[in-house]
């Protein structure tokens, strides 16, 4: 029987794409792009304590599992993964002299079980499905979303980082503290909000 995992969700995404691409140039088609590139080789070769990552135009999704049975992560490890690859993200939006951000958000729970494998399907079939269920999907992956809209347009800050992960965290930056309803049961929790990278 497949199993809930505890895990740590981080989506980042760019702010100001928008008004980079009314520019008749491709500079925020090439960004997005340069930042697809980035991210993959980061992921590929820098990032031991992520699972998974998922990609599309201005934004990026992480999966960490905190119970991972080959490779021991923890929260600390796993957020300065996810720190590194903003601040290299902003270096890319920097080198290309646009005044383009990132923010992330970072939320712990647990994702929902693997689907049980049909019998007998091929590998051959399994690339031409035509339905993917992201491995990220979970209430965290939804307070992402929440916590973006009610925060993240109002502050416009780097960093927004649930109380479940904070609390855990080796950073000496001093954040502000915010209380929000997440799902599933619309409770409160707090969130911490940070002006800068974490480390």
């Amino acid at each position: 029987m497949s199993e809930w995992k505890r895990s740590i969700i981080t989506y980042i995404d760019l702010i100001g794409t928008k008004d980079a691409a009314t520019y008749p140039d491709s500079r925020a088609t090439d960004l997005m792009r340069q930042m697809h590139t980035l991210v993959d080789t980061t992921m590929s070769h820098n990032m031991p304590n992520h699972n998974c990552c998922y990609a599309w135009t201005d934004s990026v999704l992480l999966l960490a599992y905190l119970d991972n049975p080959h490779h021991v992560s923890d929260h600390d490890s796993i957020l300065q993964e996810a720190d590194s690859l903003k601040k290299k993200i902003d270096a890319i939006c920097l080198s290309r002299g646009i005044s383009v951000q990132s923010y992330a958000i970072s939320v712990q729970g647990k994702v929902f079980p693997d689907d049980e494998p049909l019998s007998g399907l091929n590998v051959r079939i399994t690339q031409q499905l035509k339905f993917v269920r992201l491995k990220t999907s979970s209430y965290a992956m939804g307070n992402c979303f929440i916590i973006e809209r009610r925060l993240g347009k109002k502050l416009k800050k780097p960093w927004y980082i649930d109380s479940r992960i904070a609390k855990h965290l080796s950073t000496n930056k001093i954040p502000s503290k915010h209380s929000i309803k997440m799902l599933p049961r619309n409770e409160n929790r707090d969130v911490y909000v940070y002006d800068d990278y974490l480390w």
